[in-house]
């Protein structure tokens, strides 16, 4: 996608590689399924929730802003901005690699031996006070100049 696209249902198992370069919105939950490789080079905004599946690749280059919980069970690497308006759980079989910001209104949830955090993970609410839980299940790697905030 070069200019981005609005879908106004669930965009499933699209098996393959999908590059949005400007504005994708979708207008429900987003399942990112099968073998896809989604590479986001704009804007993602999901008014539903964001899900990735095992054997997924999601990467953010620029920002994702999802309105629901942001589920990631596949491989997903973060060089930008990532507001979860609700929930982040970060599933069991996802590899995380955190080099920039991720934000959850409500809360953030590692049950992932592969989560690595390169830089910020701040859990606040819309208007920047502290809130929302923080809850760690599994080995989790925060790197010397990495943050966590709430």
């Amino acid at each position: 996608m070069e200019t981005g696209a609005t879908f106004a249902g669930n965009l499933n198992n699209p098996n393959g590689m999908l590059t949005n370069y400007g504005t994708f919105n979708a207008n429900s939950n987003l399942i990112i399924s099968g073998a896809t490789t989604f590479t986001n080079d704009g804007l993602l905004n999901v008014t539903g929730d964001l899900n990735t599946e095992n054997g997924t690749t999601l990467t953010n280059n620029y920002r994702i802003e999802v309105e629901g919980n942001f589920n990631p069970d596949g491989k997903f690497d973060n060089y930008c901005r990532v507001y979860a308006k609700k929930f982040m759980n970060i599933n069991a079989n996802s590899d995380v690699s955190n080099h920039c910001t991720l934000v959850s209104y409500d809360g953030f949830n590692n049950n992932s031996p592969l989560m690595d955090n390169a830089g910020t993970i701040l859990i606040t609410t819309a208007t920047g006070t502290p809130g929302g839980l923080w809850q760690n299940n599994q080995a989790f790697h925060n790197g010397s100049t990495a943050k966590i905030a709430e």
